[in-house]
């Protein structure tokens, strides 16, 4: 399973665009890649959140996670922009190739369309 760590990594080597995907008042999942327009390389799906204080899109973030809190665990993220917050029970963090169109069948293994993409099958 990935980790805040690979993220890190990743970011460092270009993956440094980020940008919240959704949010349905528990589930926050922020997507990261090197260009946000066709496809997305990480995944951070925090669970039962609590506290969101920061910007809906960051260019090169680093994540850290902070340690218990009142109500969940601290995720900081620093920014050039400052330091910022997510405090949630859980992160996840998945690593793939998320195209943000339809590709048809022509998918590596481990790649995928994006829930979103509405998909041309007859």
């Amino acid at each position: 399973m990935a980790t805040l760590d690979d993220v890190n990594r990743l970011a460092a080597g270009g993956t440094d665009e980020f940008r919240f995907e959704s949010f349905d008042g528990s589930r926050l999942v922020l997507i990261g890649s090197f260009d946000l327009s066709y496809y997305h390389d990480v995944e951070l799906t925090f669970v039962d959140v609590e506290f969101i204080h920061c910007p809906t899109y960051m260019l090169g973030p680093r994540f850290r996670e902070t340690g218990p809190k009142r109500h969940g665990r601290g995720f900081e993220i620093a920014t050039t922009e400052g330091l910022f917050e997510i405090i949630a029970d859980s992160v996840s963090v998945l690593i793939g190739k998320v195209y943000h169109y339809d590709r048809g069948d022509a998918l590596e293994p481990g790649e995928r369309i994006a829930d979103w993409v509405k998909r041309d099958r007859p």
